[in-house]
Formats: C-alpha cells, structure tokens, sequence
C-alpha cells in the first residue's frame, strides 16, 4: 500500500500508447515545425544566425615547408646577395578639383506688375 496514494493497487494500469499513434503524433509535429520555419521572419532570423556562426577567424594558407638542403662537403664562404626591398607604392596624386562651372549671365526678368483688386461696388 502506498503512503501518497492507498487505492494505488485497485487502479487499473495505463494502457500503452499505440504506435501508429505514436508515428503519428511525430509525424504531425515534424510537419508543423517544418511549416514554421518557412516562414519569411523565420528563415530572415535563422539566417541572421548562421552569419554569426560563420568562423571568425579567416583560415590562412599553410607556410611553404622547407627543402632540406644538403650538407656541403667543403666549407665555403657564401656570396653576398643584395637585400632586396620592396619598391614604395607611389602615392596617389590628389585629383585637383575643377572650377564649378558658372550658368551663362542671364538678366533677371522683371517681376510681374501687381495683381489690383476689382474696386468693390458701394
């Protein structure tokens, strides 16, 4: 006899569910998440989310490995090669901005003679 429930043992025991309920059940649900997420604010969100998953750091070429070279038999005094460097990237020379260029002189016209009311009759 059990202390929280006394009529435990008279109850009948639950049933199982069905497995075609079962598949059933699953496959509704995995129908409905699909519908879900084919929505635009979904799939605009989910992508949003995938840019910032992408890797932030920028994978690099691997540096070329060294040939082994062989052991000379005599010792030799190397030559020496001049150091070569870089050539300095000229700078690039301002563009020299050009004059606005003015429309052609026009006289203003005359403003128009002013508009006089009809004399109102007394």
């Amino acid at each position: 006899m059990s202390v929280v429930n006394p009529l435990a043992k008279r109850q009948l025991p639950r049933p199982r569910m069905s497995m075609p309920a079962v598949v059933t059940a699953g496959v509704l649900h995995v129908a409905l998440l699909w519908l879900v997420l084919q929505s635009t604010p979904v799939m605009h969100t989910v992508r949003n989310v995938v840019q910032y998953l992408a890797p932030i750091t920028l994978l690099r070429e691997k540096p070329p490995t060294p040939t082994p070279t062989p052991a000379p038999t005599r010792i030799t005094v190397p030559m020496r090669m001049p150091v070569l460097t870089p050539k300095a990237v000229p700078e690039p020379v301002a563009a020299v901005p050009k004059a606005i260029e003015l429309p052609p002189d026009k006289l203003p016209e005359p403003p128009p003679p002013p508009v006089k009311p009809p004399p109102l009759p007394a």
